[in-house]
């Protein structure tokens, strides 16, 4: 369903209905994730950084492909991460997993942080001020 959904959003003419194809994917990938990895032992932390690394790779090609919906849809899910790992994984967590989590996603943010202003180059509108 997924991957049908993502299709989908290729082949419809219609740019606002093909963006909530694409978002139904996205979500739907993330859902299945959380379902597959949260039944092992420790799944919390193993769905974080799936997520995490998910994230990653949206951000990398919203940047370099100058695609704002995409780094947009990459925040929103940083934001989420961030949410999840205060709620959920404080209080279901081993501490070791607690602490390689959150410095993890620590330095993901500084790695953000750091070389965002590099890879920006989303196109701005040329008015004049």
């Amino acid at each position: 369903m997924i991957a049908l959904a993502a299709y989908s959003s290729t082949r419809l003419d219609l740019k606002q209905i093909s963006k909530i194809y694409i978002l139904a994917a996205y979500l739907g990938f993330l859902a299945w994730l959380l379902r597959e990895l949260g039944s092992l032992p420790d799944g919390n932390g193993l769905v974080s950084i799936a997520w995490g690394l998910t994230v990653s790779t949206l951000l990398w090609v919203g940047l370099r492909k100058n695609q704002l919906e995409y780094f947009k849809t990459g925040l929103a899910t940083l934001v989420l991460i961030a949410i999840k790992l205060l709620v959920i994984d404080f209080s279901n967590l081993n501490v070791i997993w607690r602490i390689l989590i959150f410095m993890g996603f620590g330095g993901v943010f500084l790695f953000l942080s750091y070389w965002i202003k590099d890879l920006w180059n989303m196109k701005t509108s040329d008015k004049p001020t």
